[in-house]
């Protein structure tokens, strides 16, 4: 899988990150049902940290667009997924945050 030894310790650091967050990730599951909705989200918060984490290992640089932003074209090409917003106006507005990574 690696040619390097760079590329060797960014596929350890990978597989790591993966195994946690899969762990918490089942933990969640299995306790879900026991906890209140305030520790779901904080735990939902760490699993969602730790993927960004995992992306920025990998080269990927996070963005965010926070609602009322009025969307570019350069934003657009950006985006991945549909951005949730409200259109009519001269520009078309974000409804909700967007995040995303290039």
């Amino acid at each position: 899988m690696s040619s390097s030894p760079h590329d060797s310790h960014r596929d350890l650091t990978v597989d790591n990150s993966l195994v946690k967050s899969i762990d918490l990730l089942d933990s969640l599951i299995r306790s879900g049902n026991r906890q209140s909705k305030a520790d779901v989200v904080k735990q939902l918060d760490i699993l969602q940290s730790d993927f960004i984490g995992l992306l920025k290992h990998c080269s990927f640089k996070s963005f965010a667009f926070e609602p009322g932003t009025q969307v570019t074209a350069a934003m657009r090409s950006r985006m991945a997924q549909k951005a949730p917003s409200k259109s009519g106006s001269p520009a078309t507005t974000l409804v909700q945050t967007l995040h995303g990574f290039a």
